[in-house]
């Protein structure tokens, strides 16, 4: 929270005075800047930690495909949704609670046009059923229902949420 005010403290200092301002959030590098319009943009460079993060997580997810679904389990020989994402994010140091919406609880709301690889993918409305790995293109990996296996899939329908954890 007390980052966010801060942001937004800078964000209304550069459109106020048009200036050209940087800042960092963890491994996130922030610049604000004029554009052709003199209209202020905010723009969002991943840092090489949060790259080489998000990069672990995809090869983590890619590793299991294939292990069976089974509601209730968190892995290593079989998952389900939240297991399987708890999982795969606990293997690169990033703690998240169970289910799917402890973990939506827990991450920072984005929207979809905000997307990028690593981040996580809900399902439902106010209650998320399910949750995936965004992996890129539309793509996700997840762990989807009982008779199924770990597999990246497209994203089947517009009915979902995202939320990073990462950067």
């Amino acid at each position: 929270r007390d980052t966010t005010d801060h942001l937004l403290r800078i964000i209304d200092i550069a459109e106020g005075y048009r200036l050209l301002k940087t800042g960092f959030v963890g491994s996130a590098r922030i610049l604000w800047r004029p554009d052709e319009a003199g209209e202020v943009v905010c723009l969002v460079e991943i840092g090489p930690l949060a790259r080489d993060r998000i990069t672990a997580v995809l090869g983590t997810a890619a590793s299991l495909k294939g292990r069976p679904y089974r509601y209730g389990a968190t892995g290593p020989r079989a998952f389900d949704c939240s297991g399987y994402v708890k999982y795969v994010y606990a293997r690169n140091g990033i703690k998240l609670p169970r289910t799917a919406q402890q973990q939506y609880r827990a991450s920072r709301k984005i929207s979809k046009s905000q997307i990028r690889k690593g981040d996580l993918v809900f399902f439902g409305g106010a209650h998320k059923y399910h949750v995936a790995v965004y992996a890129g293109d539309g793509m996700i990996w997840h762990a989807p229902r009982s008779g199924k296996t770990v597999r990246k899939v497209k994203i089947w329908t517009s009915n979902w949420s995202a939320g990073r954890v990462i950067g």
